[in-house]
């Protein structure tokens, strides 16, 4: 019993190492016959290939050679287009006048020229009538850009503190500064101009608004002992 499980066991053995040698040799003889893989190709190169493929045999090229340079081009201006002489101590005459001229002249032009909506639309960009992109709530305020947020709301510290004002003038002043300062359409230099108006023509007229002032509590006055002497 023991020889007939040894011999079994043995006959396993034999048939696997068998197998195993066969495999390998059907692996070793396929990668011999098999061609080398080629490398990947882009979409231009396929695209060449297939152009090739189907032009046929004696077509003529479409692309020509370049021609030669000959060079019979000098690089001088044209009279009237020179470049500015640099400046090495000569006197360069450049009147500011002809530009703005010139200037004036092509937009006007443009403006009468006007040929579609498109056109018409660049020409109000152009004078100034619509938002130049991209659109900046500060466009055109260069100045204001170095100017403090306090330049335009506390706008007290420009009145005039000198010579004493009515109740109502100084009232009606405290109200003017607090409009000015919530104004987004002036700079702060417009606002100080807004003071100084209401500032000089108040001025000669305080006197005046004095007079009104104690002739209406005069009459308050008068008033009340009058109601008083009734009851």
């Amino acid at each position: 019993m023991t020889a007939l499980l040894t011999g079994s066991v043995r006959r396993q053995s034999l048939f696997l190492q068998f197998s195993k040698i066969c495999k390998a040799r059907l692996l070793s003889s396929d990668k011999k016959s098999r061609p080398p893989r080629s490398k990947p190709q882009s979409f231009e190169e396929r695209r060449k290939l297939q152009k090739a493929a189907s032009k046929p045999a004696g077509s003529i090229p479409t692309s020509l050679p370049q021609p030669e340079q000959l060079n019979i081009f000098d690089e001088l201006p044209f009279p009237g287009n020179e470049p500015p002489p640099e400046e090495s101590g000569e006197f360069v005459y450049n009147n500011t006048v002809f530009d703005e001229v010139e200037a004036l002249e092509a937009s006007t032009y443009r403006s009468k020229n006007i040929a579609n909506k498109f056109e018409e639309l660049m020409q109000w960009t152009l004078d100034g009538k619509l938002w130049r992109y991209p659109i900046d709530n500060e466009q055109d305020w260069d100045t204001e850009h170095e100017t403090g947020f306090e330049d335009h709301v506390f706008l007290n510290r420009f009145l005039d503190r000198t010579s004493k004002k009515p109740a109502p003038l100084a009232a009606f002043m405290e109200l003017v500064c607090t409009g000015l300062a919530q104004n987004p359409y002036l700079d702060s230099n417009e606002k100080r101009k807004h003071l100084e108006w209401f500032e000089g023509y108040f001025k000669n007229k305080a006197g005046q608004i004095e007079a009104a002032v104690l002739e209406e509590k005069r009459l308050a006055e008068l008033e009340a002992k009058a109601k008083a002497t009734t009851q």
